[in-house]
């Protein structure tokens, strides 16, 4: 097995052991059925059947890796780690500013009106926002980035749910340099300590938030 497997750490130890693994274990068993079948045919189709189902398998578990890879480039979410970044305004439904605690964790789950993708998120950082709401540490919004063709209520889209929905600054994404939706920021004292899915947020908070 290679040797940076047993010197990284966290989730990215496991990204990468993980397919180190399955390819070895399909090549020895490839290997050995066609060292034992000199049907050609008959060796193409187990090959047909065994790659497939090494990669699905692969991808089964490791999805929220990749995702986080395309759209934040970083395997473990942690890519702006202690960037000092300039202070931001949000407002409630009421037009109201909305003040963040520094001294609390604030997770920030950004979206805009175009990105179908992120209602699809919505209940995920619902689930999130239900399970760590009454921690005196953590602070959940959903952070709208406005756009030019918004033409109808923004929080009309998260009012069925119960996290506090809040809507950004023209230059909120630019901000945290979010480039993809919908992007899941944990934030503490203006420092960024995460930017990625709603899946690498909550083994954030279970890693480092008691």
């Amino acid at each position: 097995m290679p040797l940076y497997t047993f010197f990284t750490k966290g989730h990215l130890k496991d990204f990468l052991a993980f397919p180190n693994i399955l390819s070895a274990v399909t090549g020895v068993v490839s290997g050995f059925i066609i060292s034992r079948n000199k049907n050609k045919s008959k060796n193409v189709r187990i090959l047909l059947v065994l790659v497939p189902l090494a990669l699905c398998t692969f991808f089964y578990f490791n999805h929220s890796y990749y995702y986080d890879f395309i759209f934040h480039t970083t395997l473990d979410a942690k890519k702006y780690i202690d960037e000092k970044k300039e202070v931001f305004e949000l407002t409630d439904r009421q037009a109201n500013k909305v003040k963040l605690d520094k001294d609390k964790y604030i997770v920030m789950d950004f979206w805009n009106t175009q990105c179908m993708i992120c209602f699809e998120k919505f209940p995920a950082f619902e689930k999130l926002y239900e399970q760590y709401k009454d921690h005196p540490e953590l602070q959940f919004y959903a952070v709208n980035k406005p756009l030019r063709s918004d033409t109808f209520d923004i929080f009309k889209r998260t009012e069925k749910y119960t996290f506090p929905s809040v809507r950004g600054s023209g230059n909120i994404a630019e901000v945290f340099d979010v480039r993809g939706y919908p992007t899941v920021v944990i934030v503490k004292d203006n420092r960024i300590l995460h930017s990625g899915s709603v899946e690498t947020a909550e083994r954030y908070i279970k890693k480092h938030i008691r």
